[in-house]
């Protein structure tokens, strides 16, 4: 160091210290993480579809895959929401197999369908939080009221009780079945 003058600050000429070696490569290595996952949600999303006859049942939906506390679905499902949860980290269900509210002969009785809304939501309104939320939907439904299989019905923007701020509704095409029972078919999207 060199001695103070009056009214000047104190001047350092020591060397800065360097971080160490491992935390550079531990950012370097967030850094392609992030870049990965940020890729992925931008790449191209899954358009195959094939139809599942087999044998299934209702399941609670896996800890894989954010939902609300005992919410659960048609087994045959998992594949596609957990490709969608991996893709998507704000994705969030809040509703899988279920009566009322929903529409009796719809497909929440029979397990083949989900509510979802962004992970981070603060529940007021339609902000940033729901970016990836409308992707989906505008991959699921590119054209107002024609989903793309193996959607049956999406109810997002210009759907009563729908849409962003709301929520987004993912049905999958079936066999058709009696409420609260097991369709023998079920389309779903090729998990790649």
């Amino acid at each position: 160091m060199i001695s103070a003058m009056p009214g000047r600050p104190q001047r350092s000429f020591a060397k800065p210290r360097r971080a160490p070696a491992a935390a550079l490569i531990a950012a370097v290595a967030l850094a392609a993480m992030a870049a990965v996952a940020m890729a992925a949600q931008r790449g191209p999303l899954p358009r195959g579809t094939h139809l599942l006859y087999r044998h299934s049942r209702i399941v609670p939906i896996p800890d894989a895959i954010p939902h609300d506390p005992g919410d659960r679905i048609d087994k045959r499902l998992r594949a596609n929401l957990r490709y969608l949860a991996d893709r998507f980290p704000s994705f969030y269900v809040i509703d899988g197999y279920a009566g009322k509210p929903h529409e009796r002969f719809g497909e929440h009785p029979l397990g083949l369908a989900v509510d979802v809304v962004p992970a981070d939501w603060d529940g007021r309104g339609c902000d940033g939080s729901w970016r990836q939320i409308s992707r989906i939907a505008r991959w699921a439904e590119p054209r107002r009221n024609r989903p793309r299989p193996p959607f049956r019905w999406v109810g997002y923007n210009h759907d009563r009780d729908h849409g962003c701020g709301d929520h987004l509704h993912l049905s999958w095409n079936h066999a058709v079945a009696r409420p609260f029972h097991i369709a023998d078919w079920v389309e779903v999207f090729d998990v790649p």
